[in-house]
Formats: C-alpha cells, structure tokens, sequence
C-alpha cells in the first residue's frame, strides 16, 4: 500500500498512532527518556510522511517497530540500574555529610550554560575485574594495573586513593562498568575546593548528569580565576582526559540531564539575584555615606544619581522576593523564565 497513490490513506491511521504515542509515552518523562530510539525514528517517519516521502515513511516506520519491541527489556534493565544509582547517590550524601564540599559543573567553553549544547563526551565501557591474593581487587587499563575498591565497603571518612564502583556478577566473574569522559568545563564555583561534582556530559542517548569524586584519575582542576569579588568562593576550569565514572554515578537515567541542569540553574539563578539585589543596597549606603563625606549632596545630579540607583535596587529587591515567593508557593510549575530575567536585570 505505501508504493501506491493510496499512501495518503495512511495519514489518518498515523495521526491517530501518533496521538496514542503522544500520550502514553510522550507525556511521561521516564518513558520518554527511555523510549528514545523509538520516538526518534517515529517522528522521522512522521516527517517523512509530510514530505510524501513513502520509501523513507516505511523504512523510518519499520526501524520504530523494532526499537518498540526492545523496549520492554530496555525499562526492565533500567529499573534494575535504578537501584543501583539510588545507591551511588546515597553514598555521594555521605561523602557530603562528612565534609567534602560539592560543586556544578555544566558551563564548558563552547556551549556556555546551554546543557543541550555540551560537548564533553562519555563513551560507556567494561572491564573484568581480579582479586589479589590478599583480597584487594584490580582491573586492567592497558597492561596496567588499576585499583577498585567495592563502593558499600568505603569509609567515607577517609576516601581510598581508587575506582569506586559497585561490582558486577556474571558467571561466577566480576566486572566494572564505566564511563570514559573527555571535555572541560569553565567557571565552575568552587572548583577547587570541591570533593565531589554534579557533571554533565553526553552520552549516546544525550545530555547526561554524573557524579564525579575530586580525585578521579584524568580530573584536573585549573588556577582560580580572577574576579571582582566573590573571592571567598573560588572559579576554576576542569579538564576530563579520560576520567572513569562508575555506571552507576548517573544521576537519574541517561539523557535526562538537561532537564536537571535546567532546575539546579533555577535556583542558582534565584540566588544570585537576591545577592545581588543585597549588594546593590550596600553599595547605595556606601554612596551616600561618600557624598556626606565630601559635601555633596545638594548637587542635583548627585541626587539624580542616587534616586536611579535607589529605583534599581527597589526593583532588583522586588524581583528577588517574587522569586523567593513564586519557590515556596504550591501551584508554581517552574520559574525558569522568571529567574534568568532576575538574574539579568539584578547584576
């Protein structure tokens, strides 16, 4: 029927499929996420339609069918992997609990703040994993001889100088699975008195959010940048030359990061602005108290310029205060757009 003129018949059926699609799969985030490959060829075929494209529409169509049927087995493994990274964030609580310091890290060089821009790469891999005979285990990196240390047996106290990572069985043997991230990051706060990151890389399936521990082999973290103020909290640039995160280091499911980031920037969005809108009253007092010193506050365009600054900050201190209250109110979905224009107009 598709090689036939009869093809745009088919419009109705797909519509109507595509409804269905929207709204057992598309409306659900985790379905969504791991539904990936099969909405990617869905929409193709979609598009192909519209182009009278039937050779495309039928192949892209097929390619969806069969990504469908590996879907089921797809969320059975990602459900069992959810424990494990459920596990992994807990043990990244600790390691907060017991005073190491943690930091963002998604502005990179070439894509700025745009997490679905990042081009910081994570490529998944395995290797076997061997027991010494005191006990202590390895994998190979080449010829050589790396340390790993099972993640539910660390003292978070005092990190062990290894790859920490929860073991995988299989046939009586042991393995580590691992993603490999090459890229760099710049202006991450506090970079270098970190010991733990919120990192973004992209894996096949997209923008990805990792934990990362300071001391990962590959992980180096660059001079503190100069800055106005803001001195007691330290901008530094990261650079990622094949350092290895656990599989289990996710945050979430692969792909989803950019929804993450996008929260996290909310927030640290908002308190900029309330910083800022806080400076701003500091520097107006500082200016008054300087024009009293020096006798000249009956000049006209000294009073101009203070009742402009005093106007600013009214409205940088308004702005912070509807964020505050639109963050604790029950009702409000998001505050993405209200947040990047408080940051703006406050700094």
């Amino acid at each position: 029927m598709l090689a036939s003129p009869a093809a745009l018949k088919v419009k109705d059926a797909f519509t109507a499929l595509g409804d269905t699609v929207k709204n057992q799969i598309g409306r659900k985030p985790m379905l969504r996420a791991i539904a990936s490959d099969f909405l990617r060829h869905f929409m193709d075929a979609g598009r192909a339609g519209l182009r009278l494209d039937l050779a495309r529409f039928q192949s892209e169509l097929t390619e969806a069918r069969e990504r469908l049927e590996h879907l089921r087995p797809r969320a059975t493994a990602v459900i069992a992997e959810l424990d494990r990274r459920a596990a992994a964030a807990r043990l990244f609580l600790r390691l907060i609990s017991a005073g190491q310091i943690s930091a963002f890290a998604l502005t990179e060089p070439s894509a700025g703040s745009d997490s679905g821009g990042i081009q910081t790469r994570a490529e998944l891999k395995r290797v076997e994993v061997f027991t010494n005979p005191d006990g202590t285990k390895y994998f190979l990196l080449g010829e050589e001889r790396r340390p790993i240390v099972e993640a539910a047996t660390v003292d978070v106290a005092n990190p062990p100088a290894a790859d920490v990572a929860q073991l995988r069985q299989e046939n009586g043997r042991e393995f580590y699975e691992y993603y490999e991230l090459n890229g760099a990051k710049m202006w991450i706060t506090n970079g270098h008195v970190a010991g733990v990151f919120c990192l973004y890389a992209r894996t096949r399936e997209g923008s990805t959010g990792f934990l990362v521990r300071r001391d990962s082999e590959g992980l180096t973290v660059g001079r503190d940048e100069e800055k106005m103020g803001q001195r007691g909290s330290p901008t530094n640039e990261l650079s990622l030359n094949a350092v290895r995160v656990p599989r289990e280091n996710i945050i979430g499911i692969e792909g989803r990061g950019q929804v993450n980031a996008l929260e996290t920037l909310n927030v640290g969005r908002t308190g900029l602005a309330i910083s800022a809108a806080a400076m701003t009253a500091k520097i107006i007092e500082q200016t008054r108290q300087f024009v009293r010193e020096h006798d000249r506050a009956s000049e006209p365009q000294v009073r101009q310029l203070l009742g402009a600054m005093a106007a600013e900050q009214y409205a940088a201190e308004s702005l912070a205060y509807e964020l505050i209250g639109r963050f604790d109110h029950h009702d409000t979905a998001s505050v993405r757009t209200e947040s990047a224009i408080a940051k703006y107009y406050a700094s």
